[in-house]
């Protein structure tokens, strides 16, 4: 009952979508059952828009090999998301300099050193990835785990920065 609920919501929020003129979109998600949800759409060919499918960053790399092997047509598998840090409204955003306000420095998601690694990870088997990171501090360690992964093999998608609304000085 639960898949074919999914099936029903992906399929009607994809069609809003694709009415609206929309004609790629990202599917960031953990549930399994939206990837297979997106697959059958696909494979009945109702799959009204082209969709990349990015499950989270330090997930079963095995797994996420079998899925970027099923995806056709319509269906890819995109990136995997990583979140580096919060948002600005709730001070989570991670900046270089305190907030002005005396709230801190905001938070990483995931710690720079954890970062790198699930990033040259993620590279090592054939993976690119989309990182959230809003503040200059979150937009340098994305910059940084980025590089670090450099002299590995390169995934066919380039890595992506999403959200970047501070930018560190030197970037």
């Amino acid at each position: 009952v639960r898949s074919s609920w999914v099936t029903l919501v992906v399929n009607s929020l994809l069609a809003l979508l694709a009415a609206s003129g929309v004609t790629a979109a990202d599917v960031m998600s953990a549930d399994l059952s939206e990837f297979e949800a997106l697959a059958g759409l696909e494979a009945r060919g109702e799959l009204p828009l082209h969709v990349f499918y990015c499950p989270p960053l330090g997930g079963d790399l095995l797994l996420y090999k079998r899925l970027r092997d099923r995806a056709r047509g319509r269906l890819e598998f995109g990136w995997l998301k990583g979140f580096v840090d919060g948002a600005f409204e709730s001070k989570t955003a991670a900046v270089l300099e305190p907030y002005a306000d005396g709230g801190g420095r905001g938070q990483f998601s995931l710690e720079p050193a954890r970062l790198n690694a699930l990033v040259r990870e993620a590279q090592a088997g054939g993976f690119a990835v989309a990182l959230h990171a809003v503040g200059d501090a979150a937009v340098r360690a994305a910059l940084d785990a980025v590089k670090a992964a450099a002299d590995l093999p390169r995934p066919a998608r380039l890595p992506r920065g999403e959200h970047a609304a501070g930018v560190p000085p030197d970037a």
